[in-house]
């Protein structure tokens, strides 16, 4: 891609985020103390991270890696996935 990254492995994405988030760098989600990977949520899923601030407050974070970019804008979904779906299914619960 002229002007973006290219993910070919989906690892690396998790890597990347996980350090990002850990070293504050990701503003949004600076506020949290606990970083764990692999989070299992629910039946017969897990999620990317789960952060945790000093007071006990979760936040789930699913990584996703795109292939649609358009005007240096990433969308997701961009293509039909049925575990892409269920994760975000499995956000929307969390969320309550």
């Amino acid at each position: 891609m002229p002007k973006s990254l290219v993910c070919v492995n989906t690892l690396v994405a998790n890597r990347l985020v996980r350090k990002a988030v850990m070293e504050r760098i990701v503003q949004p989600l600076s506020g949290y103390r606990f970083v764990r990977s692999e989070v299992k949520c629910f039946e017969n899923s897990r999620l990317d991270l789960l952060l945790e601030n000093s007071t006990g407050g979760l936040c789930f974070v699913e990584i996703k890696s795109c292939t649609q970019v358009e005007d240096e804008i990433a969308y997701f979904p961009d293509a039909v996935t049925t575990r892409g779906r269920k994760h975000l299914v499995d956000l929307e619960r969390q969320a309550g």
